[in-house]
C-alpha cells in the first residue's frame, strides 16, 4: 500500500503569506513569532527558539487596521497544538519553524481567519 504524503492528509490547503503577521502567546503576552503559512486548520510559525512539540498554546493573531478590508484592529484568538519543530533552512538565521494544528477557535474567529487568509495570501494562490 502506498503511503499518503502529509500534504494530502491535510483537510485545508496552506497558503504562504505575503505580509508579516505577528502572533502573541496569550500565556506570556509576548510575541511568539510570525506566520509563515496559514490554513483554516493550522499554521506554521517562524520564531527564535523551538516550541516544545505537543505543547498546547493559546494564541492571538493581532492585525493592523485594514489588513482585513473595512475592519479596524482585529484580534483572532485560537488554541493550537504544536505538532513539530525544525530549524529553519537558513541556519545562520537562528530561527525555527513550528507546525501547529488549530484545536480551538470560535465560529466568529474562524470567520475572521478565513477573511485573513483571503486578504493576505499571495495573488498566485487566489
Amino acid at each position: 500500500m502506498e503511503e499518503e504524503s502529509f500534504e494530502n492528509r491535510r483537510k485545508h490547503p496552506r497558503y504562504p503569506l505575503d505580509k508579516k503577521i505577528h502572533v502573541i502567546n496569550r500565556a506570556t503576552n509576548e510575541s511568539l513569532g510570525v506566520i509563515a503559512n496559514l490554513s483554516e486548520g493550522g499554521l506554521m510559525l517562524v520564531h527564535r527558539s523551538p516550541l516544545p512539540a505537543d505543547g498546547i498554546y493559546q494564541l492571538a493573531i493581532e492585525l493592523e487596521p485594514g489588513v482585513i478590508a473595512n475592519k479596524d484592529m482585529v484580534t483572532i484568538e485560537l488554541g493550537v497544538d504544536c505538532l513539530w519543530n525544525s530549524p529553519a533552512a537558513q541556519q545562520q538565521a537562528d530561527a525555527y519553524w513550528s507546525g501547529c494544528e488549530i484545536i480551538d477557535i470560535s465560529d466568529q474567529h474562524l470567520g475572521l481567519l478565513v477573511q485573513l487568509i483571503a486578504a493576505v495570501r499571495p495573488l498566485e494562490t487566489r
